[in-house]
């Protein structure tokens, strides 16, 4: 019986913690399915948290066109912003934000799909 009031307690907050996603500008930026989502709500309601998305929307938008008009240019500034972080010290200000940066990037690689 403890056994399975055990396994229910940790299944249960296991579900609330999942389902608990903070709509931080960084996770929108890592998770374009979502931020598209919270988006279009944005649309509809306007919310305090909507300026961060409406921003995190924005930047991802510069990335995405910026890739899909000229993919060989993205492609290079990937690679070259993999190179700089590589020369860089870790856990820095500039390194972090350089790494987010570099988040992005691949998040909009993975947005667009294969081809």
């Amino acid at each position: 019986m403890f056994t399975r009031f055990y396994i229910f307690w940790m299944f249960f907050c296991l579900f609330l913690t999942s389902c608990n996603h903070t709509l931080t500008y960084d996770y929108l930026v890592m998770h374009p399915a979502e931020l598209q989502t919270a988006y279009s709500a944005c649309q509809i309601n306007d919310t305090p948290s909507c300026v961060v998305i409406k921003q995190a929307a924005h930047d991802m938008g510069e990335l995405i066109y910026e890739q899909t008009s000229d993919p060989e240019q993205f492609g290079k500034k990937i690679m070259a912003l993999q190179s700089q972080l590589q020369l860089m010290q870790k856990n820095t200000e500039i390194y972090d934000k350089q790494l987010k940066k570099l988040q992005m990037m691949y998040a909009v690689m993975g947005s667009q799909g294969p081809g």
